[in-house]
């Protein structure tokens, strides 16, 4: 996947066309405030995200990141390219996660366009992405689906 370059100047509903594949340019590093702090705030208390004395004597050996943390990081790093004239997020499901994610991992997204279709709003068009997580090891990390409603080219005065 490369870089093609999108910008706030390019990502209107028109600039999108299936099969374009997009790897977006930030990243994140996951640190103990997305693993244990963001997991403790949306009351999700599973063990592998606050008992790190539990986690050492499994697998992963470590605590791990909440999947839906992971997946808002995947999005927000993808959004600069595909959400700059978003109108409205319509959907968001397909959550796989693949590998998972600890403190000290970095995150990198990737997106590619699955279709575009028109919407009953005259000014805006449907764009269902694939967004995928990829950490510093080039491994797949999760994959989501997300259909947003994305504002087409403002017509130019004359």
């Amino acid at each position: 996947m490369t870089n093609d370059g999108m910008t706030s100047r390019n990502t209107y509903f028109e600039d999108f066309e299936p099969g374009t594949l997009m790897r977006h340019m930030r990243g994140k590093t996951v640190g103990e405030f997305e693993v244990v702090q963001l997991a403790h705030l949306v009351m999700n208390s599973a063990q592998g995200h606050f008992n790190s004395h539990a986690m050492s004597a499994t697998k992963f050996g470590v605590r791990v990141a909440f999947g839906g943390i992971t997946a808002s990081i995947v999005v927000g790093l993808a959004s600069q390219d595909t959400s700059e004239n978003a109108i409205a997020e319509l959907g968001l499901d397909k959550l796989r996660l693949k590998v998972p994610v600890v403190e000290g991992d970095t995150l990198y997204s990737a997106t590619q366009v699955l279709s575009c279709s028109e919407s009953e709003e005259s000014n805006a068009g449907v764009v269902t992405f694939r967004h995928f997580g990829i950490n510093q090891r080039d491994e797949i990390v999760c994959e989501l689906e997300r259909t947003v409603l994305i504002a087409r080219r403002p017509a130019r005065d004359n």
